[in-house]
């Protein structure tokens, strides 16, 4: 079934412009930074797509596209499953996240082993337990792991309220949590693995022209990201 809606909708781009269906699949993590702009800048504007997006885990989206079940998925390149394609659309450097009134707050930066003896805030997604925390101990830092969420939003919460700290790699272009207590942003002094934001997507030696066009958005979005990150930390 699949594949007849490929081949139908092939024919209809070659007709008119980008219409058939299209099954994004979206890292959770990412879904509050790029659904709502895939929806107003992408779906809304090509009323000839129908498409499905579908949250969750990064490595079982993947999964799921290897079966069919969805065209690409929206995830970081360390969650990445080896059997597939990949283009990377936004840097994902790491940070470290702590209340205002945290001793380090002040500072613009600091070593993963300044706070080595803090309790850690852990975001408790699996590609993040597989991930980050390798990810940290590798870099020098084997972090307490006193607090955890499953939200992100909740995460950030527990930090501004003076609980612990915590890095992540999703940026929000305001340092407040949501209960409107402020937060501060560290950036790491010294090496530490990024985790990229990418689209990743199975072989095809003709890709239809919708995912294509899905390929090239997200490139223009990160990019666009990207340069406002630059601005806002310069």
């Amino acid at each position: 079934m699949r594949h007849a809606e490929e081949v139908q909708g092939q024919i209809i781009e070659r007709q008119t412009t980008l219409a058939g269906p299209l099954v994004i699949g979206c890292y959770s993590s990412l879904a509050a930074f790029w659904i709502p702009v895939i929806c107003e800048k992408f779906t809304k504007p090509n009323p000839g797509l129908s498409v499905t997006l579908v949250e969750g885990d990064g490595a079982e989206l993947q999964q799921q596209m290897l079966k069919g079940h969805l065209d690409v998925v929206l995830t970081h390149t360390r969650h990445l499953l080896p059997q597939v394609h990949h283009r990377t659309v936004m840097s994902g450097r790491p940070y470290v996240l702590v209340a205002a009134n945290h001793r380090l707050a002040a500072r613009s930066s600091v070593r993963l082993s300044e706070l080595a003896e803090e309790d850690f805030v852990g975001l408790d997604l699996p590609t993040v337990r597989d991930n980050q925390l390798v990810n940290l101990r590798m870099s020098g830092l084997d972090p307490k792991v006193r607090w955890s969420s499953q939200s992100f939003e909740a995460v950030r919460g527990m930090v501004a309220r003076g609980l612990g700290y915590t890095v992540l790699v999703q940026r929000p272009p305001v340092n407040v949590s949501y209960d409107g207590l402020p937060l501060a942003v560290l950036e790491i002094e010294g090496p530490v693995g990024v985790s990229d934001i990418c689209v990743a997507y199975t072989a095809s030696e003709r890709p239809s022209l919708r995912l294509r066009a899905f390929l090239d958005f997200c490139e223009q979005v990160g990019a666009e990201r990207d340069a406002g990150d630059a601005r806002g930390s310069s």
